[in-house]
């Protein structure tokens, strides 16, 4: 089974709601949540 990155599902459902004309939802707290972590450890510039 395939795992996503959080950017990859990120961009994967801002691509299909634009298919649509329809805009992104925002996160929830546990996608945030999920962003923080990899925001604090991947390396300076990712």
């Amino acid at each position: 089974m395939k795992t996503q990155t959080v950017t990859q599902a990120s961009c994967h459902h801002v691509a299909q709601r634009a298919a649509t004309n329809i805009p992104p939802k925002l996160l929830d707290a546990e996608q945030v949540a999920r962003l923080v972590r990899v925001m604090k450890t991947s390396p300076a510039g990712n």
